[in-house]
Parts: structure tokens; C-alpha cells; sequence
């Protein structure tokens, strides 16, 4: 019996079938624990079309809300990031913010967390 599964982000754009919402109460009902939810896959391209750490958190606050409302909060685990990070950014990435530049190799992941981690 399976244990986890990784879904898609609810409403995600990248893949065409795999949306948590629509298979969460399946898999749960069948005896499945705990579900992964793949963040980044909200975005539809490859390289991610991340713009700011701001509009990341308002789409991991969606997808949180989304998964409230279907009542899967407990069963879920949020994967910020499932990428390395030349993938994450797409290379390089200036944070509105601060101004401060970055590439894919220096640390953008770091950044994003830590931005996270205070929200």
C-alpha cells in the first residue's frame, strides 16, 4: 500500500493531469498518509516564471488555502523548491527588495527560504 504521494500544486499549470485537489481523497481513502505537494509546479513554464519572493509566498498561501478548504491541510507536505538551483531561477534573479543579484548557483534557493522561514 502506498505511504506518500507527490502531487502537483493545486491549480498548477505545468503538467496537465496530477492536481492534488483531484486526487487527494482517493489516494487518502485508500489508506494513503502523507501527500507532497510540489510548489513550483504552480507555474506553467520551465524555467520557473519566479519574479519575486512577495508573489512566491502569495502563491504558497493559495495553494495552503486551497488545500484548507478541501480539508487536506494535515495530510500535506509543501516541497518549496524540487529543483536544483540553476533550474529554480533559471539562472539568474534580482530581488525586487533588496536589489541584490543572484544566479542559480549562489544562493537563490538560500534566499527564498529564508524568506519563507519568516513568513
Amino acid at each position: 500500500k502506498a505511504h506518500t504521494t507527490v502531487q502537483k500544486a493545486p491549480n498548477g499549470m505545468q503538467h496537465p493531469d496530477g492536481d492534488v485537489l483531484d486526487g487527494a481523497e482517493t489516494f487518502l481513502d485508500a489508506g494513503g498518509k502523507d501527500i507532497q505537494i510540489y510548489v513550483p509546479d504552480y507555474y506553467a513554464l520551465w524555467f520557473y516564471e519566479f519574479s519575486s519572493t512577495g508573489e512566491y509566498l502569495e502563491i504558497l498561501k493559495m495553494e495552503a488555502e486551497e488545500c484548507i478548504e478541501q480539508g487536506i491541510a494535515e495530510d500535506v507536505v509543501y516541497v518549496l523548491y524540487n529543483e536544483p538551483n540553476e533550474n529554480w531561477i533559471g539562472g539568474s534573479y534580482t530581488d525586487p527588495e533588496t536589489g541584490d543579484p543572484y544566479t542559480g548557483r549562489d544562493g537563490g534557493n538560500l534566499l527564498l527560504f529564508c524568506q519563507l522561514r519568516r513568513y
